[in-house]
Formats: structure tokens, C-alpha cells, sequence
């Protein structure tokens, strides 16, 4: 991940995940990312507060933990960005 959003993501990650990798998914299924790559080559951060093994299954759920850590790593990475 080179852009300045992509390594501040992936930084706010980390930071709120206690140093776990972030999942950098160049063609998953029929995602938008899939596109992203063929077209323009590059690879994507994903994440989000679901369960991925469930997504769009009707067992499909998140925990409340989850989210408020996604919604964390979405502030952290502003501030990231906002303070350069």
C-alpha cells in the first residue's frame, strides 16, 4: 500500500488491533477492489466490523467490540491525515 491514505489506514489499524496485519485483498469475489486491481494494479485495505466468513450469508453478524474498533480506526486515520 503506497498512497498517503492507504499507509494511514493501515497504521490506525495496527494501532487499534494491537499490531495484527491488515488483510490487503487484491480480487476478493465480486468487490469493487477486484475492479481496482484489474484496472489500475494496485492492492486495497479491507476491513470493516463483520464477520467475513459470514459475509452476505443470512448467519452474517458483528460484535459491538468490533465495530467500535473499526469506527476507531476510521478517527485515528484522520487525525493521521489531517495533521500532516
Amino acid at each position: 500500500l503506497e498512497s498517503d491514505v492507504a499507509k494511514a489506514i493501515e497504521a490506525s489499524y495496527k494501532e487499534v488491533y494491537g499490531g495484527k496485519e491488515l488483510m490487503k485483498y487484491t480480487a476478493p469475489g465480486g468487490s469493487d477492489m477486484a475492479f481496482v486491481h484489474a484496472k489500475y494494479g494496485f492492492e486495497t485495505p479491507w476491513f470493516g466490523p463483520g464477520n467475513h466468513n459470514g459475509v452476505a450469508g443470512s448467519f452474517e453478524n458483528l460484535s459491538i467490540d468490533n465495530y467500535l474498533k473499526c469506527i476507531m480506526v476510521y478517527m485515528n486515520t484522520l487525525v493521521k491525515l489531517m495533521s500532516k
